[in-house]
């Protein structure tokens, strides 16, 4: 089994570029000063998550002989979708309704993402 999302980490990606980047900061930064603190694999899959479920945009970099064997992405900027995200989850309060909805969706056997929870209603959770 590979890697599972930790849903704490996501969140704190989310935060973080939005908070360290509103005037002009450099996403890219943001993200390298995670890898270096949690694991670039760990930091890199999950931007990787985050890029196919639209929250994020990032330009993947080509992969190189002998390289890494996870994916690894420039990220440029938050999407519309990502900016709904985080003002849904940025309140512990909304934060602990997100996590309620993947409880609850996992528990009916549902493929949980993060555009499906948005869908189902988590904005209601972070107002």
């Amino acid at each position: 089994m590979g890697m599972t999302r930790d849903w704490d980490l996501t969140r704190r990606i989310m935060l973080d570029v939005v908070d360290k980047t509103d005037y002009g900061g450099d996403p890219g930064k943001v993200i390298d000063q995670l890898a270096k603190e949690i694991g670039e694999a760990k930091v890199m899959l999950h931007v990787s998550w985050l890029v196919d479920e639209g929250l994020l945009e990032a330009d993947r970099l080509s992969a190189t002989f002998g390289g890494p064997s996870y994916p690894q992405y420039i990220v440029n900027r938050v999407t519309a979708s990502g900016q709904a995200f985080v003002q849904a989850v940025a309140s512990s309060t909304g934060w602990k309704g997100f996590l309620s909805r993947i409880a609850e969706l996992a528990r009916e056997g549902a493929r949980i993402s993060i555009p499906v929870v948005l869908e189902l209603g988590l904005r209601q959770f972070g107002r």
